[in-house]
């Protein structure tokens, strides 16, 4: 086919919530941790995706946080190069036309819980037809971009499975993750009231990043309000027990829709949970070391996963090696060397 003929390349949105400074709000704070890395962890995934994620296959970058800090945000953002693509926008603007039956009625919310409904609520408003879900603590790992994404113009949606914890994990660990996914599972297709295909394999969907349709969280949106006279927002609000990626593997499996909408990955395809710092170490099988100086190196010789998690609640002293003195430190090396990886790269005209 003549180039004038081919298909455009795919594009598509970024999301990433963001807070600065989590409020402790009764048990919906996440975690009930210090956020005072958050700036330093902020910085570090917006340089790594200024240097490897194709920007130009991005139709909007929307970082989502609270009023308050999007003045600090956006410098955050201008100060690593990559403000010109980016819109800092406040979380209430996600929720402002969703259905309910009063906003002054809405109870507080925050934390991870806001932030799930954020990732599920900015659907209504993305103008691509596929958006990418990011955190804070997330580091892209090697050059990609929506087309990696979307191979065969079909996007990949990452899975576990058992087999994956067991993999990974102490098997202990690994059968109580497997319990904690399915009761997540199960908890999504009763809010959903879809139940999953009897011949349905035992996966759970991968955590963030992981690249959503637009349409298809839209009719989820839309089939829980059809449910429910307090609408999507509040109902979800009010239950616990769910997950936002539950809750979309749930709705695609029981709608029937999940293999015409994704084309299905491994655990290690978009985020390498194998690479991530995922777990605390006593909870994997073998040990973990995690050398800021091979992280970026390593990932582009393997070519696993596009990213990897630094998990932002896990205390340093469950995986951080004695020989870094805080996980601040840790950051500022794997700073020095994403600008070395950069710099290979540039010298060797990639």
């Amino acid at each position: 086919m003549p180039d004038s003929q081919q298909a455009a390349p795919p594009k598509i949105a970024i999301v990433l919530p963001v807070t600065l400074a989590e409020r402790q709000v009764h048990q919906t704070a996440w975690r009930h941790v210090d956020n005072n890395l958050a700036r330093v962890r902020l910085q570090l995934l917006l340089s790594s995706l200024l240097h490897f994620f194709d920007l130009s296959t991005v139709s909007s970058f929307w970082i989502v946080s609270p009023v308050s800090e999007i003045g600090t945000i956006k410098q955050i953002a201008a100060s690593t190069g990559i403000g010109s693509y980016v819109d800092v926008i406040a979380e209430d603007e996600i929720f402002t036309s969703a259905p309910v039956t009063g906003r002054q009625a809405r109870p507080v919310v925050a934390g991870w819980k806001l932030q799930q409904l954020i990732k599920l609520g900015v659907a209504l408003y993305v103008r691509a037809n596929h958006y990418l879900t990011l955190d804070s603590d997330i580091v892209c790992l090697h050059k990609c971009g929506a087309g990696t994404l979307i191979p065969n113009r079909k996007p990949l949606l990452n899975l576990e499975t058992l087999s994956d914890y067991q993999r990974l994990y102490t098997p202990d660990f690994a059968s109580s993750e497997v319990t904690r996914k399915r009761s997540r599972m199960l908890t999504a297709s009763s809010i959903l009231r879809l139940a999953a295909p009897r011949d349905a394999p035992d996966r759970f969907c991968g955590e963030t990043p992981v690249l959503l349709s637009a349409d298809a969280v839209t009719r989820l949106l839309k089939h829980l309000s059809n449910l429910y006279s307090e609408g999507w927002l509040m109902k979800l609000i009010q239950t616990d027990g769910w997950t936002e990626f539950a809750l979309y593997l749930s709705f695609l499996q029981g709608t029937g829709s999940l293999v015409e909408t994704h084309q299905l990955a491994s655990c290690d395809e978009v985020l390498s949970l194998t690479d991530s710092v995922w777990q605390c170490n006593c909870m994997y099988r073998t040990k973990r070391t995690y050398a800021p100086a091979t992280f970026f190196a390593h990932a582009r010789t393997r070519m696993t996963g596009h990213f990897a998690a630094v998990q932002s609640w896990l205390p340093a002293h469950c995986w951080l090696s004695s020989e870094y003195g805080s996980i601040k430190e840790y950051y500022e090396l794997l700073n020095v060397a994403l600008r070395a990886e950069v710099e290979d790269l540039q010298r060797s005209g990639d």
